[in-house]
């Protein structure tokens, strides 16, 4: 079985990853699960393998994959995908990617069991958005926090799930995006989408702040489930211990080069 999640919108797509996780470990147990990166060489090879094993310990399977439009095996991704996997019941293959199929992927539209698209928010959804992360967090928001949250954070989901977040623990709406606390402007580094406010937060943790490099380097990973990323990180770190790079380097590379 295959269900393709797909679009911009990278917050609400994990977020329906993470739901069909959780449905799949409440029903299978956390055996059978594991997490490919086709864009890696023989990762698709791997995973073909994964789907057609069976297991006494674990009945059903769940395999979350991304990077299945630029892998370097690529016929191997199309055949293992317009094989019988699309109806196989006993396998669930979660297709996680930013983008819509392109044309040689346009098959994956019509074998998917499901298929959701996950789009930018208009405003009116983002309103709704704030309204809905801040009833969770149990926080009251006035209408002017709500627009200096938007003026701040724009389409943002994850920077404004982390301000609500911070709100929710005795902070208050800052005026400027990041604010000031670290937790906040690694998380704007991470998270956030917009890459003036990304490059304002490192500017924020070296300079004003002074925080080490180093350390700041190592918090990004804290938190990172997508393998694309965390293997990006792997390279600027083993980078700089060969002396590629300073860590202060490494930071900006990373910074330009994220897809968050």
């Amino acid at each position: 079985m295959i269900i393709l999640l797909y679009g911009p919108n990278s917050y609400l797509r994990q977020k329906k990853l993470r739901e069909i996780i959780t449905e799949f470990e409440r029903k299978n147990g956390g055996l059978g699960r594991e997490f490919f990166d086709l864009t890696a060489s023989g990762a698709a090879a791997a995973l073909s393998d994964f789907c057609r094993s069976r297991s006494l310990f674990a009945a059903k399977k769940l395999a979350v994959v991304s990077g299945a439009y630029v892998s370097p095996d690529d016929k191997l991704v199309k055949n293992f995908f317009k094989g019988e996997i699309a109806g196989d019941e006993e396998v669930v293959v979660v297709l996680n990617e930013a983008t819509k199929p392109p044309a040689p992927f346009a098959f994956l539209l019509k074998n998917a069991k499901l298929s959701q698209s996950f789009e930018e928010l208009t405003d009116k959804q983002l309103d709704e958005f704030i309204k809905s992360e801040s009833a969770a967090q149990s926080v009251n928001l006035t209408r002017e926090a709500i627009v200096d949250l938007k003026e701040n954070w724009g389409k943002d989901l994850w920077g404004l799930s982390t301000e609500i977040g911070r709100i929710a623990l005795g902070g208050s709406v800052q005026k400027e995006a990041g604010g000031g606390d670290f937790y906040n402007l690694v998380s704007a580094i991470k998270y956030g989408g917009d890459l003036k406010k990304k490059i304002i937060a490192l500017e924020r943790l070296l300079d004003e702040r002074g925080d080490d490099s180093a350390y700041v380097f190592n918090m990004l990973s804290f938190g990172i489930k997508e393998t694309s990323q965390l293997k990006k990180l792997a390279g600027y770190d083993l980078s700089v211990k060969r002396g590629g790079l300073e860590y202060e380097e490494a930071l900006l590379s990373y910074v330009l080069s994220s897809t968050y």
